[in-house]
């Protein structure tokens, strides 16, 4: 808590935790919660936005619910839950997998504002 005191804004760095804990140089350390990696690593801006975006991402998913939603809701939400637990979402293998998620998700939000608008 007393490194998050020095930078509580704009937070410490993505690697501040091996600093943190004088981890061996060739090891990344992260702390076992995403926000509260988040919040040590990009500050209360960062924490912010990790939200927004959690938000944002659960307005869509909601707004019309569709079976890949709903298959993106679980991988999201299970995702969620571990991160409560381990710092998942900064684990290169889980964005590899929810990126493109993502950009299926938004392109049928488009889609879908697009025929809206349309009628």
């Amino acid at each position: 808590f007393e490194q998050f005191k020095l930078h509580p804004y704009i937070g410490n760095g993505m690697f501040g935790t091996n600093y943190l804990y004088r981890a061996d140089p060739n090891r990344i350390m992260v702390m076992h919660n995403t926000f509260m990696q988040t919040l040590f690593s990009f500050g209360i801006l960062g924490g912010i936005s990790l939200l927004v975006h959690y938000l944002q991402k659960y307005l869509i998913i909601l707004k019309k619910i569709t079976p890949y939603k709903m298959f993106f809701l679980v991988i999201t939400l299970s995702g969620f839950v571990h991160g409560m637990l381990d710092s998942t979402y900064f684990m290169i293998a889980y964005m590899i997998v929810l990126c493109p998620l993502f950009a299926v998700i938004e392109k049928e939000d488009i889609d879908y504002y697009l025929e809206v608008k349309e009628e």
